[in-house]
């Protein structure tokens, strides 16, 4: 019976590790699907338009579909060789992530990418003046979607305009006091470019000067000055006898007026300068004196 037993363990050991076997040796036979792969890159296009390349290693690659999230929101199913391309617009610069998902429901993961564009720049930035209290700025904004964006002025000039398809802008603007004005853009990405000028103060502007006889040799001579503070400028006359050394100051709203009584058969050009708190001058203004 002992004997009996030790051949019946042993055959119970063998079957045993003969069934071990046989499900090791099944399990080694059995398909073991991988999960996809994927690899992409990025371009950036005109704005915030960009293209995006790629492929897919996969047993079926065109039965698997392609994600992708973050400020790219997309997705597309490659062909059968697991290339894949599209040409889309972010939502900005961030971070894009990428996914594919094949026919057997496993996942690959791409590593992700911060996209971002190229940031403009303002050239060529330039002022001028125009009348009195005003300046005119002038540049142009480089970047690979420059017509229509908005540049701002701050400082000692305020104001907006817009480029136009080239990039180019002019503006003219009031300037409330000299000094730094800086001008700010903002393209499609976000992504911002200053630029700075200084404006100085502009001398005065006789934009009028008329004589008129009143009555004998009485004459008045007024007119009207331009200047970012008229008040505080003062016309001064010269180029007859009468009016040699007469000055007139000039009110808030940039009128003069001098009434001067001339002596009899004196005529000729009456001339007018206007100068300003700073000791700028305008140029010299000229009006006929005929009584005949």
């Amino acid at each position: 019976m002992a004997r009996r037993n030790s051949w019946g363990s042993l055959w119970a050991t063998k079957t045993g590790l003969r069934q071990a076997r046989l499900g090791v040796e099944a399990l080694e036979d059995r398909t073991c699907p991988s999960a996809p792969q994927m690899f992409y890159s990025v371009a950036p296009l005109a704005g915030r338009m960009v293209s995006v390349t790629g492929q897919v290693l996969d047993e079926r690659p065109e039965a698997s579909s392609v994600s992708f999230g973050g400020v790219l929101n997309h997705s597309v199913v490659p062909g059968a060789s697991g290339a894949f391309s599209f040409v889309a617009e972010a939502s900005g610069a961030g971070w894009v992530t990428g996914s594919v998902l094949d026919d057997e429901g496993l996942t690959g993961v791409a590593p992700s990418f911060f996209l971002t564009g190229t940031p403009p720049a303002i050239q060529n930035l330039s002022i001028s003046y125009g009348r009195p209290g005003t300046v005119i700025l002038a540049g142009r904004v480089i970047d690979s979607a420059a017509a229509g964006l908005t540049v701002n002025f701050t400082g000692a000039a305020t104001g907006s305009t817009t480029t136009d398809a080239q990039g180019w802008f002019s503006v003219t603007l009031t300037q409330a006091v000299p000094g730094e004005i800086e001008a700010k853009v903002f393209n499609a990405w976000g992504l911002g470019a200053t630029g700075s000028v200084f404006s100085t103060n502009q001398p005065p502007v006789i934009a009028t000067l008329d004589a008129c006889r009143s009555t004998g040799n009485v004459w008045v001579f007024e007119g009207v000055v331009e200047d970012e503070e008229p008040e505080h400028c003062i016309v001064y006359f010269t180029g007859l006898p009468s009016l040699e050394g007469l000055t007139v100051p000039v009110d808030i709203n940039g009128r003069y007026c001098l009434v001067v009584e001339l002596a009899p058969g004196e005529e000729g050009t009456v001339l007018a300068i206007a100068y300003d708190s700073e000791g700028l001058a305008s140029e010299v203004a000229e009006v006929l004196v005929d009584p005949t």
